[in-house]
């Protein structure tokens, strides 16, 4: 008779591949187990939950595109008087009626201050053509000027967040915002700007200034009667002008809904000069991205004031007056008839300028 075989016995019987072989096949079979339990587990847990939302992509600023890659308008001729100074449009003689109309007011909701202050409505003769700067200055042509003169400029309203507060620290330089050389200067005041139309005339041997109001809302309007070329659409705003857009909104998240345009520029701050399209007359950034110093006194009113393009000389000589609205500025203030006013000596982050070149007059 046979001893039967035990366990032990049946297992010492199989060679060394067959013990291999069984290890393999056990592991295995155990694996299969865990990959079951954990795919249920899985599936449970996404089936009770709702589904997930769609990452959304982050917002990045758009890519600063250079004003030599914008195609000027048809028929808009350019000239310079030298490699680092301005580009020009030349702006023709015309008649337009300047101030603010009453749509406007209606429309933006306009405080009666400053209802008085672009008002009345009064029609003006533009005589002489002139040159204007087809864009702001920029970073790095103020750059050139402080280079070769060693103007100084230091101290500059910032805004933290909640309000604007004086930093000694601040300059053109650094705004407290990211710039390149092709973003409009900044954190100028009126003294600085009239000083680098000053150098430039000595450079060129030509007849630089700022404009006067009466040029700037002219150049602004183009031709056109109705306010902004957007009109009653702000969701279009962004094509046009940098003003306070939701880039802006996500940095300045206590500002009330209103104080923003529907729209993405693609910057928090100032953008790149010649970023947004041009006004039928060539000329960029008219609307936005940075106030504008002009030439005039600030006066309350345009009462009292002659028909013509000549600045004002009377008045609050100590108050300069901007134009444009900028990359601080809610739907309310952008229109071609918005006035602002600053002390002379005070430097925001918001302000800069453009210059004027004055030309030959044409007898016919």
């Amino acid at each position: 008779m046979r001893e039967p075989v035990t366990p032990r016995g049946r297992y010492e019987a199989v060679g060394k591949e067959g013990r291999l072989a069984a290890i393999v096949s056990g592991a295995l079979a155990v694996l299969v187990m865990v990959g079951v339990i954990v795919g249920i587990f899985i599936f449970l847990i996404t089936a009770s939950d709702p589904p997930a939302e769609p990452a959304k992509p982050a917002t990045r600023p758009a890519e600063p595109v250079r004003a030599a890659d914008i195609e000027t308008p048809q028929g808009v001729a350019t000239t310079t008087d030298c490699p680092d100074c301005p580009v020009l449009v030349t702006i023709p003689p015309g008649t337009f009626v300047m101030g603010m109309r009453a749509e406007e007011a209606e429309a933006d909701d306009v405080p009666q201050m400053q209802q008085q202050a672009e008002q009345p409505m009064h029609g003006v003769t533009v005589r002489d053509a002139f040159a204007m700067g087809q864009t702001e200055v920029t970073r790095g042509q103020f750059a050139l000027f402080v280079a070769e003169t060693g103007h100084q400029s230091l101290g500059c309203m910032v805004n933290n967040g909640k309000t604007w507060v004086l930093d000694r620290s601040k300059s053109w330089r650094e705004p407290g915002f990211s710039q390149d050389d092709e973003h409009p200067a900044v954190c100028v005041n009126y003294d600085d700007a009239k000083a680098y139309t000053d150098w430039l005339s000595r450079k060129t041997g030509k007849r630089y200034r700022l404009p006067t109001e009466t040029e700037w809302e002219y150049a602004a309007r183009a031709g056109a009667t109705s306010g902004k070329p957007w009109a009653d659409k702000p969701a279009l705003a962004c094509a046009y002008a940098k003003i306070a857009d939701r880039s802006h909104a996500a940095r300045f998240s206590q500002k009330s809904a209103e104080m923003f345009f529907p729209c993405e520029t693609g910057y928090a701050f100032t953008a790149p000069v010649a970023h947004y399209q041009a006004n039928p007359l060539g000329l960029f950034d008219m609307y936005g991205n940075v106030r504008e110093y002009v030439a005039d006194c600030w006066n309350p009113s345009y009462w009292g004031k002659e028909l013509g393009t000549t600045a004002r000389t009377t008045g609050s000589c100590d108050t300069a007056v901007l134009r444009g609205g900028g990359w601080f500025d809610a739907p309310p203030n952008i229109r071609p008839s918005r006035r602002f006013r600053e002390d002379r000596p005070q430097r925001r982050a918001d302000q800069g300028f453009r210059v004027v070149k004055e030309l030959p007059v044409t007898v016919n």
